[in-house]
This record gives structure tokens, sequence and C-alpha cells, in this order.
């Protein structure tokens, strides 16, 4: 679906060097998007700063880092289960290992999420 919107406001913050603007979307829906060099930023919340923005988009990145981690190295996606006691049993068995992992990394003070080693022996 293409979305066309209106600028209804724009200005640069030349203290802060960020492009502000603010949209009406389709739906009369209003969106605050900052621009920071080559990077786009947009949310619903218009009260708060360009910072605010990327402060949220950076959670929101670690969030998808993990559910991508979750999907390729733990095999979230991939589950066989038919009935719901069992996919929830794959869930939990999934976000154990995942917490397991990330105890692990945040004891031995690495900066990068554990990633698992697949090995095969012969």
């Amino acid at each position: 679906m293409l979305y066309c919107y209106t600028v209804v406001r724009c200005g640069v913050n030349k203290c802060l060097g960020y492009t502000l603007v603010i949209a009406t979307l389709a739906g009369d829906i209003h969106a605050l998007i900052v621009q920071d060099g080559k990077e786009f930023f947009a949310t619903s919340v218009l009260q708060w700063k360009p910072k605010e923005v990327k402060k949220a988009y950076r959670k929101r990145w670690m969030i998808e880092e993990c559910i991508t981690l979750l999907k390729s190295e733990f095999g979230f996606e991939t589950c066989q289960a038919r009935t719901i006691p069992t996919i929830r049993a794959h869930a939990y068995v999934c976000l154990m290992s995942f917490n397991t992992l990330e105890l692990f990394r945040v004891k031995h003070k690495r900066a990068i999420p554990c990633k698992t080693q697949k090995s095969y022996s012969v």
C-alpha cells in the first residue's frame, strides 16, 4: 500500500543538525520524521525531541536483533509442533536457551550477542 503524505510543517533545527518534518499521513495520522544525515526516523509521538526518537529506535533495533538471533540460531520460526502446548514448549526452550547465552555473555563481558557454533562430529 502506498501512503501519500502532505507536509504540515517543516524546519531545520540548526543547533542539533537535525531536519524535523511533521507530516499528515493517509487516515489523518500525524508523524514526526527526523533526518540525521542519511538516516530517517519516524514516530507518531510528536512531542519527542530528536534524541528521544533515536533512543527509541536503538531500543527497537536491539529487540529486532534478538528476534533475528532467535530465528536464525535457535530455530524459533522452524517449529514442527502442531499443538498449542508443544508450540509453547518449543518457544520456552528457545527463549531459555537465548537467556542462558545472554547471561553467559554478560558474565564474561562480551560486547556482541552470543552466536551458536554449529559443530559436526565425524
